[in-house]
């Protein structure tokens, strides 16, 4: 962050991580049902952009996954052992989305081809603010139904890839 940010009035910053954070969550299937305060606190509170350069390492295999990614720029590789060749992560792609729904480990390793931009949300405190959004009342129907298919089909399957698609 830039640090004169940090002395801006609470409800500006939080004003500027809906706009920089909003496009993402209600690009997803389930999190585009938020109300705007469950929005706003995922945004403000969960959300944050990381800048990586060629070559980096954005997790390894055995890892335990602690935030969902979404690749914002640049080309990332993921890389697992029993593929000769990787997969090209572009921009618009979600990795390890499973672990905002469950316990995950990463089968695989992460790596930036070019530099790149992504938006990471932080798993414990997504839940911390869906449980709160609960408690006040909110409904979250929707998203616990999605969560709970999304953990079934894991669970049905050997953990193959920490890539998911919405097709």
């Amino acid at each position: 962050d830039i640090p004169i940010f940090k002395d801006l009035p609470l409800h500006v910053r939080v004003q500027l991580h809906r706009q920089i954070y909003a496009p993402v969550l209600r690009a997803h299937p389930a999190l585009c049902s938020l109300k705007d305060i469950t929005m706003d606190s995922i945004c403000h509170l969960a959300c944050t952009n990381t800048h990586y350069l060629a070559g980096q390492t954005i997790f390894e295999k055995g890892d335990v996954a602690y935030r969902m990614i979404h690749v914002r720029s640049g080309e990332l590789s993921y890389y697992q052992t029993w593929r000769r060749e990787p997969w090209s992560v572009s921009a618009g792609t979600t990795v390890s989305e499973v672990a905002l729904w469950r316990r995950w480990t990463h089968v695989g390793w992460l790596i930036a081809r070019t530099s790149n931009e992504v938006t990471s949300i932080d798993c414990a405190r997504f839940n911390d603010i869906m449980a709160e959004s609960v408690h006040h009342g909110v409904d979250i129907s929707g998203i616990r139904g999605y969560a709970r298919l999304l953990t079934a089909y894991f669970e049905s399957k050997p953990a193959l890839t920490d890539l998911w698609t919405y097709d």
